[in-house]
């Protein structure tokens, strides 16, 4: 079945990219269906414009490239009944060959006008093989064609559709996975990569290769603890610089590229720190949330934001005969086998590690720590816990188990040896 109309679009081998991507992403984004549509780009020489449209091409079923000299005539090229030129640098409504061709259609008309943004000629549909007898034209009184320098309506452009990722904790790495693929594009060869960008304008930003489907399903690993370095190309890892981390995506087809931030999904777990890395790797808490009130998805590195340990209780228990003992319980998501974990007693700068602690590891890395409370000097003591695995090291606060607030403090009497006033 031939098409219902051609669109013939002149390619210098020279022509710049960013105006080609306007144009053809104009034709991909049109009302009537795909295959009633045939897009010609007729090339002439090379360079980058001959390049962009021919890495384009397998992306969109309907474009055909072709190659011909300045002396052709690119209508020759047209397979369907009504034929348009577009120039390079403009752009056509998306419904813009929808009018034109049923006004043509419905009226018989050799030509269908359209009005042009702007101060523009109008735009001309006009049929492949003229009828015999007098030429008929018919007016279509909508904004079919925008020249260079006027905005498009956004229904006009390819943008990236995707489907909120999930995150998901794993043997210390974030796994992220969901769909995205760009607009009216189509083909399994469309390329994700993920973005994380630090420190605003002229920040860092570190790629993050995605696998995709042919059905648009894109996963992808991040291991905090073991980023590549940006400014080296020696393949260098190292951890993420602490501070908050945002998260895009980057979609590619052909020459088409559009970048998206990274939506959340909305039922996304209550953001709690993660500690990966580990042994051969520093030790890194990581946080994956969702910002408001956008709900896009941000990485919080090194715990600035979201305190570690926000669920650690402590309580001090006394039996007769038996020294006080201080016990804590603290969540603390992918802590490595091999950290080192201590009780201790603060003040001011100075801070006491408690002896004999015993540490029991629970289902869910939750933890129960344990540890008598030995020769404390009398006076008020903060209560705090350490995680840590050299290089990296963390001092968590402990709130008190009635109160749950943070900061919890002990309250050690002279000869507490000899008394029960021992009290939080």
């Amino acid at each position: 079945m031939a098409p219902r109309v051609s669109v013939i679009v002149p390619v210098p081998g020279d022509a710049d990219p960013t105006l080609l991507d306007g144009c053809f992403s104009s034709l991909f984004a049109q009302t009537l269906a795909p295959r009633e549509v045939d897009v010609v780009a007729v090339v002439r020489g090379e360079g980058p414009g001959a390049d962009w449209v021919t890495a384009l091409a397998p992306h969109r079923t309907q474009i055909r490239v072709v190659t011909e000299s300045a002396q052709e005539h690119e209508s020759r090229h047209a397979q369907g009944a009504y034929v348009l030129l577009l120039d390079p640098a403009d752009r056509l409504a998306p419904d813009a060959l929808e009018h034109l061709v049923a006004a043509a259609e419905d009226s018989g008309a050799d030509q269908a006008h359209g009005r042009s943004a702007g101060d523009g000629e109008a735009c001309v549909l006009r049929r492949s093989a003229p009828s015999d007898g007098e030429s008929v034209t018919v007016a279509v009184d909508r904004v079919c064609h925008y020249p260079a320098g006027h905005d498009v309506p956004a229904a006009a452009r390819v943008v990236v559709h995707q489907t909120p990722a999930l995150p998901r904790w794993s043997d210390g790495r974030l796994r992220l996975s969901g769909t995205a693929g760009l607009t009216h594009t189509e083909g399994p060869l469309q390329e994700v990569v993920l973005l994380l960008r630090h420190g605003g304008v002229g920040g860092t930003e570190i790629e993050l290769t995605a696998a995709r489907d042919a059905v648009g399903r894109y996963s992808a690993v991040l291991d905090p603890a073991a980023v590549p370095d940006p400014a080296r190309a020696d393949g260098v890892r190292g951890p993420l610089a602490d501070g908050n981390w945002t998260l895009r995506i980057r979609v590619t087809a052909g020459g088409l590229t559009r970048t998206a931030w990274l939506c959340a999904p909305d039922d996304l777990p209550e953001p709690v720190p993660h500690l990966t890395g580990g042994g051969a790797t520093p030790v890194v808490p990581a946080t994956v949330y969702a910002s408001v009130p956008h709900h896009h998805l941000n990485l919080d590195v090194g715990a600035r934001r979201h305190r570690l340990g926000a669920d650690a209780r402590v309580a001090v228990t006394r039996r007769p005969l038996f020294a006080p003992h201080v016990t804590a319980a603290v969540t603390l998501p992918g802590c490595p086998a091999q950290a080192e974990l201590d009780l201790l007693l603060v003040r001011d700068e100075r801070s006491v590690v408690l002896e004999g602690l015993r540490i029991t590891r629970h289902a869910g890395d939750r933890f129960t720590l344990s540890a008598p409370l030995g020769a404390a000097e009398p006076g008020e003591w903060e209560l705090a816990l350490r995680v840590a695995d050299a290089p990296f090291s963390a001092r968590v606060p402990l709130a008190g188990a009635e109160d749950g607030r943070p900061g919890a403090t002990l309250k050690v009497p002279g000869h507490w040896k000899w008394t029960r006033r021992l009290s939080l």
